[in-house]
C-alpha cells in the first residue's frame, strides 16, 4: 500500500494505491483492487479509487482486497492534529497512450480557505497537460487535470501548489500504441 501512513485534516483527501506482488516478490501490474477502512466514521474510503477522506479526529486503518486476498499492512491515516499542507497525484507512477489523453487527479491534504492555484509541467515533449495550471476551488481538495501523451518514452511531471503545498513529482510513462512501429506516427499493425 502506497503511502503506508499519512496524516490528513478534516475534509482533507490522500489516494492510496495497491499493487499486487508475484511469488517471487515482484510487483505485477493490473488487477482490481477494493478499499476498505476501520474503524467507521474516522475517514470516508471510496471502495473502488482508493481515495481517503477524513471525517473525524482519530486514526484508520485502509486495506485493499483483490479477490480473496486482503493486504497483509494496511495504510495508517491519522486526521485531525497539525496537518502538513501537501500535494499529491495519489501515486508515483502516472502513464498514458501515446496520441490519447487521461485524468490525473490532484489532492490537497487539507482544504484551503482560498483557491489554490496548481502550476503544472512536464520534464520534455513526451508528453503535455491541455492546461498550465487548474485552481482547486476553496474548501475542496481535488481536482483532475488532463494528460496527453505525445511521444513513446519515459519522463517526469510536476503539480506546483500556490497556498503553501509545496509540489509532487511523479514519473510518467508514455506508451505506444500495441502493433505500431517505433517511430511510426500511424497506427497500422504490423505485417509480415
Amino acid at each position: 500500500m502506497t503511502p503506508d501512513s499519512s496524516t490528513i485534516a478534516i475534509q482533507g483527501s490522500v489516494a492510496v494505491t495497491a499493487r499486487g506482488l508475484d511469488a517471487n516478490g515482484r510487483f505485477i501490474s493490473g488487477g482490481a483492487f477494493t478499499f476498505a477502512s476501520s474503524p467507521a466514521g474516522i475517514v470516508n474510503v471510496d471502495a473502488t479509487k482508493g481515495v481517503v477522506t477524513g471525517l473525524a479526529n482519530g486514526t484508520a486503518f485502509v486495506t485493499a482486497t483483490s479477490g480473496t486476498i486482503t493486504s497483509v499492512t494496511p495504510a495508517v491515516i491519522t486526521v485531525g492534529g497539525a496537518v502538513p499542507a501537501k500535494i499529491s497525484f495519489g501515486r508515483d507512477t502516472l502513464s498514458v497512450g501515446r496520441g490519447s489523453s487521461t485524468s490525473i487527479p490532484i489532492f490537497l491534504s487539507r482544504p484551503n480557505v482560498s483557491p489554490d492555484t496548481v502550476n503544472l509541467t512536464v520534464g520534455d515533449t513526451t508528453a503535455f497537460w491541455s492546461t498550465a495550471s487548474v485552481i482547486i476551488p476553496a474548501g475542496q481538495t481535488s481536482v483532475n487535470a488532463t494528460l496527453n501523451g505525445h511521444n513513446a518514452g519515459t519522463t517526469t511531471v510536476t503539480a506546483s501548489g500556490s497556498g503553501g503545498y509545496g509540489s509532487v513529482t511523479a514519473v510518467l510513462a508514455v506508451q505506444a500504441p500495441c502493433g505500431s512501429r517505433l517511430g511510426d506516427t500511424r497506427s497500422t499493425p504490423l505485417t509480415k
